[in-house]
């Protein structure tokens, strides 16, 4: 009877003795996750301040009154279950006294605006006057936005394959817009969308692999 006290007192020893290193084993798992995601998060934040920055150094060349980057996604389904192509404004960077277009850029279907993907397509950082385009939804938008000229390039993914967004100079005043050097824009915007290419790249391989 004492041997089979002991065998139970041990076995009572031996799960508490598993059951405490279970807990502190879930212990530490939670304080690494937790580490990651602060981790995850202030890389996040790095990534998308060095975005930014990139695009207010590019406004500040060009003394545009607003730069931007639009990215293309999915988001829903028509009722035949194809799937409805949007696009959001993800990053922007506004003179003062210009008005910002972010909040109004968030998951608009690209049917409506085919004409900036045109201008997309054409791979062309040339300055384009808005009054000179024919009118169509994205001209009243620019002209509702006050832009009187831009210059747009497309974004590549990592693969340089598939077109992901677009980078985007506007000029919202007359005195800007006289003074513009095309050269040096499209010298400025093929640099910028080099760096933010990376920068965007950086983001999408961590976000994979959290």
């Amino acid at each position: 009877m004492g041997n089979y006290e002991v065998w139970i007192e041990l076995g009572v020893a031996i799960v508490a003795f598993c059951g405490g290193g279970i807990m502190a084993a879930n212990s530490i798992i939670k304080r690494l996750n937790k580490k990651k995601k602060v981790r995850r998060q202030v890389e996040f934040e790095k990534i998308h301040t060095q975005v930014h920055e990139i695009l207010t150094e590019l406004r500040l060349n060009h003394d545009s009154g607003r730069t931007s980057i639009v990215q293309f996604h999915n988001g829903g389904k028509y009722y035949n279950g194809t799937g409805m192509q949007r696009f959001s404004t993800t990053h922007e960077s506004i003179a003062m006294g210009v008005s910002s277009t972010i909040n109004n850029q968030q998951d608009v279907l690209l049917t409506r605006y085919t004409e900036m993907l045109k201008h997309v397509a054409k791979d062309d950082a040339s300055l384009v006057m808005v009054g000179e385009m024919p009118e169509s939804n994205f001209k009243r938008y620019l002209d509702y936005n006050h832009v009187l000229a831009f210059s747009m390039i497309p974004i590549k993914d990592e693969m340089d394959t598939l077109t992901i967004g677009y980078l985007c100079s506007e000029w919202c005043s007359w005195s800007k817009a006289d003074e513009i050097d095309e050269d040096k824009i499209k010298s400025d915007i093929i640099n910028a969308r080099r760096l933010i290419s990376v920068m965007l790249g950086q983001n999408h391989d961590k976000t994979r692999h959290k």
